[in-house]
């Protein structure tokens, strides 16, 4: 369960990451986001954090693609896919050759969906050392309390760190780009969709 908060996280975090909320002239975080604003977008990173107590590391990539989105990760010991279509999520995994339809077990898509209320806003800049090397951020604070810093290397976004909008996190940004691949938005075919008991066997 815990893994499955993560992943809502990182899905809550990227929609803050390109929605429009942010508006500071000459932010560096905002002309960034124009770049992707209103375009689909791939983006791939590590995430950092502690899980009771315990270090996390985990691959994942995020997308999006139309009304589509997906999220990439390993999760119980498997790669596996979130996808998000209309009404519809489903748990997608490969290695298994099956896709489960989230809706199922009670999980509606809406929950992927960042909150209307949450804004975000500019609070300040700075120069802090994140993952050992020392950049500059510049910070945003979400209503609820929380604060999110974007890190740059030049003009490239390379760590997103989060404190107080659940488990304190780190994003180190492997690749984000506007060229996404349809097929990881896909369920191959041949692949069994479970979307009710029946389709268990049960």
């Amino acid at each position: 369960m815990k893994k499955l908060q993560l992943i809502l996280l990182v899905i809550f975090t990227f929609v803050i990451f390109t929605t429009e909320y942010v508006k500071a002239a000459g932010s560096l975080a905002e002309k960034y986001m124009d770049e992707f604003k209103g375009k689909d977008v791939i983006m791939h990173f590590i995430m950092h954090n502690k899980i009771e107590g315990k270090n996390i590391k985990s691959d994942i990539t995020v997308a999006t693609l139309g009304e589509k989105r997906v999220t990439k990760m390993a999760y119980e010991g498997q790669i596996v896919r979130f996808l998000v279509e209309g009404k519809k999520s489903y748990m997608i995994s490969d290695k298994d050759k099956m896709a489960m339809n989230l809706n199922m077990l009670g999980i509606n898509s809406s929950i992927f969906k960042q909150p209307e209320y949450i804004g975000i806003k500019i609070t300040g800049s700075g120069t802090d050392t994140v993952m050992g090397k020392k950049l500059p951020y510049e910070e945003m604070s979400v209503k609820n309390g929380g604060k999110i810093r974007y890190y740059f290397k030049g003009n490239e976004l390379a760590y997103i760190t989060g404190k107080g909008i659940g488990d304190d996190f780190i994003m180190e940004i492997l690749e984000c780009t506007t060229k996404v691949p349809t097929s990881i938005f896909e369920i191959p075919k041949g692949y069994r969709v479970i979307n009710g008991l029946k389709d268990m066997g049960i």
